[in-house]
């Protein structure tokens, strides 16, 4: 949580309304990030990392929960942290 906690700080420099993920950019700063142009960041940033496996946002929100779930997380707290409380 102190991670999106410094972002949304940080962040603070581009006008946003209620967007999690907003554009930095020089030409439109601050306008939400579509569900595509995250996408395409995170693809970027592997093939970056030279990770040769394809990756996406949900691919790393799923790891993400696999990974607390092996290291002895509760499975009712990690689908809370990641909104699927519906799904148990």
């Amino acid at each position: 949580m102190q991670f999106v906690i410094g972002w949304l700080a940080f962040r603070g420099l581009a006008s946003t309304k209620d967007a999690l993920f907003v554009a930095l950019d020089k030409n439109t700063p601050g306008h939400p990030l579509s569900d595509t142009g995250l996408a395409k960041m995170v693809r970027t940033r592997a093939k970056q990392a030279n990770i040769t496996k394809p990756l996406s946002p949900h691919r790393i929100r799923h790891s993400s929960i696999t990974a607390a779930l092996d290291a002895g997380g509760a499975e009712d707290e990690s689908a809370h942290q990641v909104g699927d409380v519906d799904d148990l």
